[in-house]
């Protein structure tokens, strides 16, 4: 209750400072998010560069369930004398062509990979 009191008097006081203090809240808040989010990022590629194997790939075009809007990159591989198939995620969910230009790039093309067995995960090296 404390805290909702104190909006109140801002608000009644100076509406344009609770906005500006509101929207600076927005922004900081959507910061920290981003930046947990690649720390996350980071250390799960940290993790996978640590115990992974850098192999040669072969990629293809893979449409899940005929969706041309679902398309996914499907990576072929050998580790061990073992032949691995991993198929990508949708590059996004929300707009389905964001990522769909990076996914081009690798599509239909013998490429270098790293993949972590541990991690079950294949990052695609530069």
């Amino acid at each position: 209750m404390f805290p909702l009191a104190i909006c109140i008097l801002i608000i009644e006081k100076d509406p344009a400072f609770f906005c500006l203090v509101f929207f600076a809240a927005l922004v900081m808040s959507g910061c920290i998010y981003t930046y947990i989010k690649l720390v996350e990022v980071h250390r799960h590629v940290l993790l996978v560069f640590k115990d992974g194997y850098e192999l040669d790939g072969d990629t293809m075009r893979t449409c899940i369930n005929g969706n041309i809007l679902d398309e996914r990159l499907t990576v072929k591989f050998f580790y061990q004398g073992k032949k691995y198939v991993k198929i990508s995620d949708k590059p996004n969910i929300r707009k389905p062509f964001l990522g769909y230009k990076a996914f081009r790039r690798y599509m239909d093309k013998s490429i270098r990979i790293f993949y972590s067995e541990t991690q079950d995960d294949v990052l695609i090296v530069k």
